[in-house]
């Protein structure tokens, strides 16, 4: 088998999740140099501080790389959104993954006008932006 039919093979045979598994190696990433990052606060979420602002390597570790690869990939890349309640036909929705995934502002509040559409009524949802500060969004129906 040539290196080009194996790499159709692969492609073929593996999806995101398992292709990183399989063929990103302790070695390859020694070489390309991977590492995770983040932000060196050890606080927890909705507190601020002076690092907050800054960003740093948090990792070289194999499993926390993959981890960092991989996560987003999770669920198809579709973020984890349930219901958390519906009060006088209002619904309430959580972003559950909104520590570590953000939704794009723009989408989501379109997304939420479409759902009044179908709701018949108020549609709110509870995320968090790239700064960790908790974001309300809502849309009523027209």
């Amino acid at each position: 088998m040539t290196g080009r039919q194996k790499l159709f093979e692969v492609r073929r045979t593996e999806d995101d999740i398992s292709f990183l598994r399989n063929y990103l190696t302790i070695e390859l990433m020694e070489e390309l140099k991977l590492f995770t990052y983040g932000r060196p606060c050890a606080h927890p979420p909705g507190q601020r501080c002076p690092q907050c602002e800054s960003v740093v390597i948090t990792s070289r570790d194999q499993e926390a790389i993959l981890e960092s690869l991989l996560a987003p990939r999770y669920n198809y890349g579709v973020p984890r959104i349930v219901i958390r309640d519906v009060v006088g036909n209002a619904l309430y929705l959580e972003h559950l993954d909104r520590d570590t995934t953000f939704l794009d502002r723009e989408f989501a509040a379109q997304t939420l006008t479409y759902m009044t559409e179908l709701w018949k009524h108020h549609v709110a949802l509870t995320t968090k932006d790239a700064q960790n500060n908790v974001v309300n969004l809502t849309a009523k129906p027209s």
